[in-house]
């Protein structure tokens, strides 16, 4: 399933976020931040129970974490799972996967592409964000 409803999100702290191209073309989710943040993109959708994998192209530029922040990150996640990857500093694009199970019942999950950090970039190819059943 092709993932293209990206509503942005600030929680913490400043933070840029647009949907752009890189500089050679791809098109993006970009979040930004100088002073810190917690800042995502966010999907909905509805699944039935099942095993599922939520996956994208991940690019990070001058990303540095929080070191007392057990949740701090740049990639991908799910709503109530509070932890994504840790890419961190200046990284070309890179898979980044994140395994899920949905419970009978759960019904509605929200997928997250997130930057939590104390400054950096991280963009997220939009031609590569998928959710696929495992």
């Amino acid at each position: 399933m092709k993932l293209t409803t990206w509503e942005p999100k600030t929680d913490l702290g400043e933070a840029r976020l647009t949907k752009e191209e890189d500089v050679k073309g791809v098109p993006a989710l970009h979040i930004s931040t100088k002073d810190g943040c917690t800042a995502s993109f966010r999907t909905r959708t509805q699944l039935p129970q099942g095993r599922y994998r939520f996956e994208a192209r991940v690019k990070t530029q001058g990303v540095v974490l929080d070191a007392n922040d057990q949740r701090a990150g740049a990639g991908l996640r799910v709503s109530r799972y509070r932890t994504g990857q840790k890419n961190t500093g200046d990284r070309d694009w890179t898979p980044a996967v994140f395994d899920l199970d949905v419970k009978e019942g759960q019904g509605d999950v929200e997928l997250v592409c997130e930057l939590r950090a104390d400054k950096g970039d991280v963009w997220f190819d939009l031609n590569s964000l998928k959710l696929s059943r495992r």
